[in-house]
């Protein structure tokens, strides 16, 4: 695993930039849609070349937080504070709605990580959106709960699991979510500092450690990519996976059984080392990764206000 880093890749309109980006997606043809904090243009499209090609969703999304692609080309899309997930189509077109946000399920969330005391239906402060093989959305659910959620291809729930707290199947802010071929769910548990492994029924299959795991994607080999933000800003009570506050944010690349196979720093941390804040990634038909980066938010923006937000890693 050996890359070549393009640190500001990509061309937008003159006047734009990138704000926190939240989200990264690939589709059928390698183009790169970008998901990031801008009421103006929240998606941007980008081909193989970093060239800007269009944007739209303007007005759609409250806090755009994550993008995945299923197998038909249409774009998911989770809105956290909106309580929302939505399917469009490449160009925009909105063909599905899942929204609570007259309604978030009441968790005792307080609006700190930890204060979740019971799980509930979707949503509150939904996170991250997976395809599994046979079609059903998968949704990890998130801020405000502690949940998966799976719904078939039409938005109708079928199944949850998930409660709050730190053993084998509870949560403590699952962020991310991936679904392999088999049908394994692998979620980003990031406040309890791990991956834990599903079967598709929600029955626990293991678990590894990944300091503040946020996001996870999958090459064609099943390998699993991981962006972890590091720092732990305190410890939590019971959380077995505990790390050295200054765990450096990277990415890693791993086995299904969690063993790092490659690890990718594309700088050293600098000052305190709240400046990389790595939310999410994607891989293209080439191997090539893109890494979305939420500097103002997670560092309370005392990121360098000319900090990339998007970073390319072309395969060798």
């Amino acid at each position: 695993f050996q890359y070549d880093v393009i640190e500001r890749w990509g061309d937008l309109p003159d006047g734009w930039t990138l704000a926190d980006t939240a989200g990264v997606a690939v589709d059928s043809v390698d183009n790169l849609y970008v998901l990031h904090r801008s009421d103006a243009h929240p998606v941007i499209v980008l081909d193989p070349a970093g060239r800007f090609v269009r944007s739209w969703g303007g007005g759609l999304f409250k806090r755009a937080h994550a993008a995945c692609f299923g197998p038909d080309g249409s774009l998911y899309c989770v809105d956290d504070v909106g309580h929302a997930l939505r399917k469009f189509d490449s160009d925009g077109r909105l063909l599905l709605e899942l929204n609570t946000a007259d309604a978030p399920t009441d968790n005792g969330y307080d609006g700190t990580f930890g204060s979740v005391t019971r799980s509930g239906p979707p949503f509150n402060l939904p996170t991250g959106v997976a395809i599994s093989p046979e079609g059903h959305i998968i949704t990890s659910d998130g801020y405000g709960n502690a949940r998966i959620h799976r719904f078939t291809a039409a938005g109708e729930l079928i199944a949850s699991f998930g409660e709050p707290g730190h053993g084998p199947g509870e949560f403590l802010l699952p962020h991310g979510v991936v679904v392999d071929r088999d049908g394994r769910i692998y979620v980003a548990d990031r406040e309890n500092n791990r991956v834990q492994v599903f079967l598709g029924d929600g029955a626990f299959l293991s678990e590894w450690p990944a300091p503040r795991a946020s996001s996870l994607c999958l090459d064609k080999e099943q390998n699993i990519y991981v962006t972890e933000m590091g720092q732990v800003m305190q410890g939590q009570p019971g959380n077995k996976h505990m790390v050295k506050a200054n765990a450096r944010p990277r990415v890693t690349v791993r086995d299904t059984d969690g063993r790092i196979l490659a690890e990718l720093a594309p700088r050293e941390p600098e000052a305190d080392g709240l400046y990389f804040s790595p939310h999410s990634i994607a891989i293209d038909s080439a191997g090539n990764l893109y890494v979305a980066e939420v500097c103002e938010s997670y560092s309370g923006g005392l990121a360098p206000k000319d900090r990339p937000r998007l970073h390319k890693y072309v395969r060798r």
